[in-house]
């Protein structure tokens, strides 16, 4: 077999009898019909007629006939089977005749199959354009963008009291908890002087998170080497986030408030790139184009592996034309930005940047939080 056929279908189906078995298969994929292979009958004429697959279309009224050759051929089908098959429909009563075939018909033979009411197919691959953008096979890169927090602290942090009483110790819980349904605890709500609510200070970590994280895949415009392997990058972001400016910085402690105004915290971010190669056909046991010379529909025949049966698609319709730079090419590289909860391991062979100090202001007056973050 030669390299272009290294991925036919078609080559699958070894001879005409592997053929006939094919076609007879594609006819059982409809209700009320009963399919027979390599039958003989005696016509009207009393001469014995063999035929390949001869299918019997059953509605309440009437029973058609049809008597169906198939071409297991190199070269194409000429005029004269096509007389040969005429001949048979009427000296058998068929109501149609219909010829299956692998290389196509030679030329004037679909004008005269027109007029005598036998359609023309022929079975082939799916032809690379047919597959649509990018094609059969396809090959993408992955980056998964991720995090991993530490705790945080609070940063020049005074207690104040509201009765006179002082709390003997302070603790506040300062491992940042991610779940799915993200849970924003009531003692990390943010307070201004008048005893105003803003916003939760996890949701500010969160928040800044996000932007961070979204900034670097921004930036990042190319695959990571090894492209055949899975490699992995980290940056360690130590950030310091200045509330000074920002009114909502109290929490409730107790019988009063815990004045800050910073928060540090550390966050690293683990970009892991896979390649991911697939073979849209990988799940199919048979995947063949019919085509139907006389009116020009094509059907779509294929059997999974996991399946006992054929099955034709309705006619194929024409993809409406998509502008180039929304088409998927190979090679692209999708970008993954990964839920804050979603934690990946890090890898023994990562590459680790050197650690990077970040400070960011936190300037809104009022929620939602708003600064700039440059990564």
């Amino acid at each position: 077999m030669d390299q272009a056929n290294i991925n036919s279908f078609l080559e699958k189906l070894i001879d005409w009898k592997d053929f006939e078995i094919f076609v007879s298969d594609i006819y059982k994929d409809a209700e009320a019909v009963s399919v027979q292979h390599n039958v003989t009958e005696t016509g009207k004429s009393g001469a014995k007629r063999q035929i390949d697959v001869l299918v019997h279309q059953r509605t309440r009224l009437h029973t058609i006939k049809i008597i169906i050759e198939c071409k297991y051929w190199r070269d194409k089908v000429s005029r004269s089977v096509i007389d040969i098959l005429s001949a048979s429909i009427e000296d058998l009563n068929a109501n149609k005749g219909v010829i299956f075939t692998t290389n196509g018909f030679e030329e004037g033979a679909i004008e005269y199959a027109k007029s005598k009411n036998i359609d023309l197919f022929i079975i082939r691959d799916i032809r690379e354009e047919e597959w649509g953008k990018p094609g059969r096979f396809i090959r993408l890169y992955l980056q998964y963008y991720s995090s991993i927090f530490g705790p945080f602290s609070l940063e020049n942090a005074q207690f104040i009291s509201l009765t006179g009483k002082k709390p003997d110790k302070i603790h506040i819980n300062t491992a940042i908890q991610l779940s799915e349904v993200q849970d924003y605890p009531s003692q990390l709500n943010l307070y201004a002087k008048q005893n105003k609510m803003g916003q939760n200070l996890l949701r500010i970590l969160i928040d800044v998170r996000n932007q961070i994280v979204k900034n670097i895949s921004q930036k990042i415009n190319s695959l990571f080497l090894p492209e055949n392997g899975n490699p992995q990058i980290v940056y360690t972001y130590h950030i310091n986030l200045d509330f000074k400016n920002f009114p909502y910085n109290n929490l409730i402690y107790e019988d009063g408030l815990i004045n800050f105004q910073g928060v540090t915290f550390e966050l690293k971010v683990v970009i892991s790139q896979n390649m991911m190669e697939i073979d849209r056909a990988k799940s199919a046991d048979v995947m063949l184009i019919v085509e139907n010379y006389i009116t020009n529909q094509r059907h779509l025949a294929a059997k999974r592996k996991d399946e006992s049966n054929v099955k034709l698609s309705e006619p194929i319709v024409e993809a409406k034309k998509v502008a180039e730079e929304n088409i998927l090419k190979n090679g692209s590289v999708i970008k993954l930005i990964m839920e804050p909860y979603v934690i990946t391991a890090i890898k023994s062979d990562a590459k680790i940047f050197e650690a990077v100090l970040l400070t960011i202001n936190i300037q809104a007056e009022a929620p939602p939080l708003k600064s700039e973050i440059d990564v």
